[in-house]
């Protein structure tokens, strides 16, 4: 059925990469946080940390992280796809 319905309105079907970054932005997000995270022990000069001060600092990056940023990841969906689509399904700049 739904190779028909894709038929009867003309779409293709494209092949991606499985597991894709350019289609999983929460990958984006976390690669972010990480290097926030990173940037934030070399500044702060943290060498050794507790589980918990550990926890409470991936806590504290992630309620701070930039809404805006995260809007933008979303917004940036269509051409995401659009890219994949164009790239026929290799990585783009995303």
């Amino acid at each position: 059925m739904a190779k028909e319905a894709m038929e009867n309105i003309g779409a293709e079907v494209v092949d991606i990469p499985p597991r894709s970054p350019d289609l999983n932005p929460i990958e984006n997000f976390f690669h972010n946080v990480k290097r926030k995270l990173r940037q934030d022990a070399l500044a702060k000069n943290i060498t050794r940390e507790d589980f918990k001060d550990f926890k409470e600092r991936i806590k504290e990056t992630i309620y701070n992280y930039d809404k805006d940023i995260i809007d933008k990841t979303i917004n940036s969906m269509h051409k995401r796809l659009t890219e994949v689509i164009k790239n026929k399904g290799c990585r783009t700049k995303y």
